[in-house]
């Protein structure tokens, strides 16, 4: 968050515009990973032993299994809310 708030800022935006963008997201990201690591104590194993035996390592599964939540959770989130302009201001002729 640091590093692309770095890079942001350096590209010349104000960090008031992003920020509750970056709120979001980092809540988003936490909850994921909470989710992810519930469904590895939890669920995790015992799927993986009952659908692949040992022909595949647990840890394999381990390493995909963030970014699926992360996947899962963005698509049933959908994606961010893009910025409107309400009205259009208009030029007025004196």
């Amino acid at each position: 968050m640091v590093l692309w708030s770095k890079t942001e800022n350096l590209s010349g935006k104000s960090r008031r515009e992003d920020t509750g963008d970056y709120m979001r997201q980092g809540f988003f990201v936490l909850f994921s990973s909470i989710a992810a690591f519930v469904i590895d104590q939890q669920f995790l194993e015992n799927i993986v032993s009952s659908l692949f035996g040992d022909m595949l390592p647990l840890m394999l599964f381990r390493i995909i299994l963030f970014p699926v939540v992360l996947l899962v959770g963005a698509k049933i989130l959908g994606p961010s809310r893009s910025k409107q302009i309400k009205k259009i201001p208009t030029l007025r002729k004196k």
